[in-house]
């Protein structure tokens, strides 16, 4: 996950470190985008950047890059539009689909409950609260997110449930 404030150099040592099979800390004054290009010349990689925020940060985070051979890619997603098209390269960006209602309520499901199933009295709120996540996985998964912390009781779901009901801007008691 690239988060808003990434820091460039943490952020490629961590692929650095996944790549090289190593958990050390490379020393401030090395290059590390180099020590990464070299690592990875004439191999084969995929690279997953999760929730590019800027045109800039795929620059810097690209830049040990630049010749990708091999057949290999790097792939990443970002909500902003703009961002998916300074990254495009050999490819136009991908826009996802909204979920349909049975796959948000599966996200919600596995999420909040993880390998066990959902309780039969909880199906029909968890249904409604898949509703109301519109389609948007991000929103699933952040509601499904809240109500994994919360007891798994029903009164406790009719509460999220009036909540994302009550206002557009989905607002939740925590």
């Amino acid at each position: 996950m690239v988060d808003q404030g990434y820091d460039e150099k943490k952020l490629l040592n961590k692929i650095f470190n996944q790549v090289s099979d190593s958990d050390s800390k490379l020393s401030e004054n090395i290059d590390v985008a180099d020590k990464l290009r070299k690592q990875l010349y004439r191999k084969r990689y995929l690279i997953v950047l999760d929730d590019v925020w800027y045109s800039t940060t795929w620059d810097e985070l690209t830049r040990p890059f630049r010749e990708v051979e091999k057949r290999s890619r790097i792939i990443f997603t970002t909500r902003k539009k703009e961002v998916a098209l300074h990254g495009k390269l050999y490819t136009a960006p991908l826009n996802l689909r909204l979920l349909r209602l049975e796959e948000s309520s599966e996200l919600l499901e596995k999420r909040a409950f993880g390998k066990e199933s959902c309780p039969d009295d909880l199906l029909d709120v968890g249904k409604e609260i898949a509703k109301n996540c519109k389609g948007l996985p991000l929103v699933a998964d952040l509601i499904a997110g809240v109500i994994a912390r919360r007891e798994k009781k029903r009164t406790v779901w009719l509460e999220v449930q009036n909540n994302l009901g009550s206002d557009e801007s989905y607002r939740i008691k925590l």
